[in-house]
C-alpha cells in the first residue's frame, strides 16, 4: 500500500512543480514493524527492536526488481542481521528512505500472519516474495 505521504508527494511533484518524493540519491531502505504504521506513519513507528536489527538496504542495480503490470517485486533474497538477543514479532514490512529514524514510508506490505524472531534467528524474505501492488 502506498503511504499518504507518497501519495500527496508525487501529485505535488508531477501535476504541480514540486520536488520529487525521493530526492537525489533514491535510496531504499527495508524495515519490519510489529504491526502495520498505517498511511501517516512513520519508519519508526512500531519499527522492531531486537539486538542487532537494522533496516535493509535495497538494491537499485539492474535485475534487483522484477516489474509485471502494476506489481513490482524484489528479486533477490533479503537477509537481515542474525537476532543476537530479545524477541521481534513482525506483521509488516515497509520501504522508505531512511536508513533510520523517523523517515518516510512510501510502501507498506502487511503479513498474512506474523512471524516471530528470537535469539540466533535470521529474518530473510525469499526472492519475488516482497511485492509491492500498485493500485
Amino acid at each position: 500500500m502506498k503511504s499518504a505521504y507518497l501519495s500527496t508527494a508525487l501529485l505535488t511533484h508531477l501535476f504541480l512543480g514540486g520536488p520529487s518524493p525521493l530526492g537525489a540519491g533514491g535510496q531504499l531502505y527495508l524495515s519490519l514493524h510489529s504491526k502495520d504504521p498505517g498511511a501517516d506513519g512513520k519508519q519508526d513507528t512500531d519499527e522492531v527492536s531486537y539486538a542487532g536489527y537494522e533496516r535493509y538496504k535495497l538494491s537499485n542495480e539492474a535485475g534487483a526488481w522484477s516489474l509485471d503490470g502494476n506489481t513490482i517485486a524484489y528479486a533477490k533474497a533479503i537477509q537481515f542481521p542474525i537476532c543476537l538477543g530479545g524477541e521481534a514479532s513482525v506483521a509488516c514490512l515497509c520501504v522508505g528512505m531512511a536508513s533510520e529514524g523517523a523517515g518516510e514510508i512510501l510502501y507498506r506490505a502487511r503479513l498474512g500472519t506474523t512471524v516471530t524472531y528470537s535469539k540466533n534467528k535470521v529474518p530473510i524474505i525469499a526472492p519475488m516474495d516482497l511485492r509491492l501492488v500498485e493500485v
